[in-house]
């Protein structure tokens, strides 16, 4: 079974960690 992730996949995983990342940081910004 070949693996099927693919390099789009991986780009929007990546999009949306950081997006998430960036999310958590602004919100912890806010706190202080």
């Amino acid at each position: 079974m070949p693996p099927t992730f693919t390099l789009l996949q991986l780009q929007r995983s990546v999009e949306a960690l950081a997006g998430w990342l960036v999310h958590i940081y602004a919100f912890a910004c806010k706190l202080r």
